[in-house]
């Protein structure tokens, strides 16, 4: 059987600074480093909090996160997932080789110092073939560097008898490329190489290349251009190709005679991706775009120069630089180098050097000779037909084993079993030890995983800080912040019974009749009190005005509260009847009814309701887990943590 121990469970590991017990929530305890790391990450971000004020946030924190891990809020399905998620990306740069990394980037930026040149021949030949194809294979290839070593020419050999495709078309030529565009053993085979050299045969996934270097040269770095394009279809005629150039140097007679790049462009290019924008392509550099256009584009030397008329395999162009950048330093390249390190044999070889080191620190061991033994007898019986793939050993024989793991001999067979059909036709050795190499890799590396967070006292408190402030969201927003929107009961009860905190404006009751046209707010005034009060009064003083010619009383009635008029706050607090020019006209404002300040409408303050509910709750809260658990605190250790961390002796 295959066995793995776990060792993840980070509540019951120590910590290897100060592990002293700070203070205990009923029987959890929480060390002195746990607060110090804390404490410290706020005052690198340019905080300096008060020591006890932070101390009591801190006591806070750990009985809410108490209280969700009592009710198994970290047990949750969507939890475990998220906690996992971030985990494992965590533990991504612990899985790693970290020296090998960084010694594998800076290979690779030494490389990208240089662009090559060069041409191959490839014999095809998959990886895991059976020893005779491969060996058919090597020897092929070997026999076409004997040619070309006595004499034949390189390039009529590769169309002649490369499995490449494309060199029928280039004689093997790749044209210029540099590091990370090519698989690592063809790009190491290149760059341990010298321009005018042949390779032997190098073995990549692909099969056998014999190599040739025609040139290296320091690295042009990287350019952006704009271009104009005519296209040619596959299979196009020397007269279309004879008639498509023309084309592209009207064209170009064109621009020299002082038309806009940019519209000819726009206009007449096939490239449409490109025409829309003037022309203009994305940066690019050696390798990564047709040799043809590449090699025409890094010829131009200063910003604004325009190309001749250049063929490629898709059409005529035009180039105009537009600007060119510097390969840079290490330091500029970090990031771009990381990025594709993820995506490129660069990520497998760190591995690869980590699971070498997992070994001896695991005192892995690999029975070689058993896995040879059961390379033969699975290699006869796919010939034969047969069924036994093992050798009867005793079941408990082992393939391997290390201090966390181990596989035993039915589990390889079993592994055998479900992987027949890898075998056919190929290397049963070779199949037989990577699928061994790949599930001892896998399993050191599971090992190492679930040891990360004792090994690594800094992963550990990170991922324990993540999975407390998880917790601490969790129950915070079912406590207290989803609150106001999730209890519309509560909050409107809190509001009913707060209310009076919320006074709202103190306002009048009034009428105010507004003279248009050419009356006198005097007479005005006294139609008001004479009538103001009385049955159909504002009847009768419409009626005075009406006979007065072009003029009219325009009469508004209600209730103001103090800032819904600048003219009627003066008045906010007085009844009688008061002359005024209001919005633009004489007027006589009549307050009959002064109120007192009333609570505001819920609706009108709802947030703030909700934010002062959110601070009762949280206070009620906090009474309730100080009843719930019991807090003991080392009061020495704590005095002794104030003097350290304030810098005191």
């Amino acid at each position: 059987m295959i066995t793995i121990t776990l060792l993840f469970l980070f509540s019951t590991l120590k910590a290897q600074s100060d592990d002293r017990v700070l203070l205990r929530v009923n029987d959890t305890g929480i060390t002195a480093e746990e607060f110090i790391r804390l404490y410290s990450k706020n005052r690198e971000i340019g905080d300096r909090p008060d020591f006890d004020e932070y101390f009591n946030q801190f006591l806070i924190f750990r009985l809410k996160v108490e209280q969700a891990v009592d009710e198994g809020l970290d047990t949750t399905l969507a939890f475990r997932n998220e906690f996992e998620g971030y985990r494992n990306q965590l533990a991504r740069d612990y899985l790693i080789d970290k020296e090998a990394r960084e010694g594998i980037l800076l290979k690779a930026f030494e490389r990208l110092q240089y662009e090559v040149n060069a041409s191959h021949i490839l014999i095809a030949c998959p990886p895991g073939a059976n020893p005779a194809d491969s060996a058919a294979a090597f020897s092929k290839a070997i026999e076409l560097r004997t040619r070309i070593t006595e004499g034949e020419s390189f390039s009529e050999v590769a169309r002649a008898t490369s499995d490449d495709p494309s060199a029928a078309v280039n004689g093997g030529n790749l044209g210029w490329f540099t590091a990370m565009q090519m698989v690592s053993q063809f790009e190491d085979a290149v760059y341990d190489m010298n321009p005018g050299d042949l390779s032997g045969a190098v073995r990549t996934p692909y099969g056998y290349h014999i190599i040739r270097l025609n040139g290296k040269r320091v690295s042009s770095g990287r350019i952006r251009v704009a271009h104009i394009m005519k296209a040619m279809p596959p299979g196009a005629s020397d007269q279309d190709w004879i008639d498509a150039g023309e084309t592209i140097k009207t064209l170009l007679g064109k621009i020299r005679q002082g038309a806009s790049f940019e519209e000819v462009a726009s206009k007449e290019s096939d490239h449409r991706e490109s025409a829309s924008g003037g022309g203009e392509l994305g940066w690019f550099g050696a390798g990564e775009i047709v040799s043809e256009f590449s090699e025409a584009a890094f010829a131009l030397t200063s910003t604004g120069d325009i190309s001749g008329p250049v063929r490629t395999p898709y059409g005529w162009h035009i180039i105009k630089l537009l600007e060119r950048k510097p390969l840079g330093s290490f330091e500029d390249n970090r990031s771009a180098l990381e990025s594709r390190l993820s995506e490129s044999y660069l990520n497998t070889a760190a591995r690869r050097s980590l699971v070498e080191k997992l070994k001896t620190e695991y005192n892995f061991v690999l029975n070689q000779g058993l896995i040879d033994e059961v390379a033969k007898i699975t290699d006869s019986a796919i010939v034969s037909g047969g069924k036994e793939f093992v050798p009867g050993n005793p079941v408990n024989v082992k393939v391997f084993f290390f201090d966390g793991g181990e596989m035993t001999l039915p589990s390889l067979k079993t592994m055998i079993e479900n992987n027949i059909d890898a075998f056919n036709g190929m290397n049963a050795s070779a199949i037989l030890n990577q699928m061994i190499e790949n599930n001892y890799a896998e399993m050191l590396i599971s090992y190492e995983d679930s040891r990360l967070e004792f090994k690594y006292p800094d992963f550990r408190y990170l991922v324990k800080e993540f999975h407390d402030g998880m917790l601490l969201f969790e129950i915070n927003s079912r406590e207290v912040w989803n609150k106001p929107y999730t209890d519309s009961t509560g909050l409107l009860t809190f509001y009913r019974e707060t209310m009076d905190d919320y006074p709202g404006e103190p306002s009048i009751t009034a009428k105010i009749y507004s003279i248009r046209g050419k009356g006198t707010i005097n007479t005005l005034e006294k139609l008001v009190r004479k009538y103001g009060n009385s049955r159909n009064g504002d009847a009768k003083i419409i009626g005075r005005f009406s006979s007065v010619n072009d003029t009219s009383v325009v009469i508004n009635e209600g209730k103001w509260h103090r800032g819904d008029d600048i003219v009627l706050d003066s008045y906010i607090d007085k009844r009688g009847t008061y002359t005024h020019e209001w919005r633009g006209m004489p007027s006589v404002i009549e307050v009959t009814k002064v109120h007192s300040p009333e609570p505001k409408p819920f609706e009108e303050i709802r947030n703030e309701v909700a934010a002062a509910y959110q601070t009762h709750l949280e206070e009620k809260w906090m009474e309730q887990l100080k009843k719930r658990y019991t807090v003991w605190v080392n009061e020495r250790l704590l005095d002794e943590l104030k003097a350290k961390l304030n810098g005191k002796n």
